[in-house]
């Protein structure tokens, strides 16, 4: 049975892994920072985000020391909002009635993302936890029909 997902939901999957809240957008966001010094991979997050929309729900992830470097070597050039937006990588997605593929995929990518922040990045445990995020990434890219 799907379980329409809402701000409730989100509060009461997120909060006890350690995500904050903010309202003072357009749509209910929910962050938060990992401790990572990987700086040669898009995948090793520093900061997630996940977005309540209007149909459905997103996570998505950003490398802000690789970005900072990026944009230090004049790489890049951030010039509003949506330059940012642009260089998330969205690791997932679904509807705002499936709150069991939400609730499948969320354990798994903390999982991930608890390996990134503890491990160090030349150990095989880094590696593969690289590997499954831009799995994940990679089937969040993917277009259903």
């Amino acid at each position: 049975m799907n379980i329409d997902l809402g701000i409730d939901t989100l509060e009461k999957l997120l909060f006890p892994l350690g995500y904050k809240q903010d309202l003072s957008q357009a749509k209910p966001i929910f962050w938060k920072n990992i401790g990572q010094n990987d700086l040669r991979s898009p995948y090793a997050f520093s900061l997630v985000i996940v977005t309540l929309d209007q149909f459905t729900v997103f996570i998505e992830g950003l490398n802000e020391p690789r970005l900072k470097r990026a944009i230090d070597a004049g790489i890049i050039e951030i010039n509003s909002p949506e330059d940012v937006e642009a260089l998330k990588e969205v690791v997932f997605e679904t509807t705002l009635d499936n709150q069991e593929k939400l609730e499948t995929v969320l354990p798994f990518f903390e999982e991930q993302l608890n390996l990134i922040e503890t491990e160090p990045i030349y150990s095989d445990d880094y590696k593969r936890a690289l590997s499954n995020i831009e799995l994940l990434i990679e089937a969040a890219n993917v277009i259903e029909y």
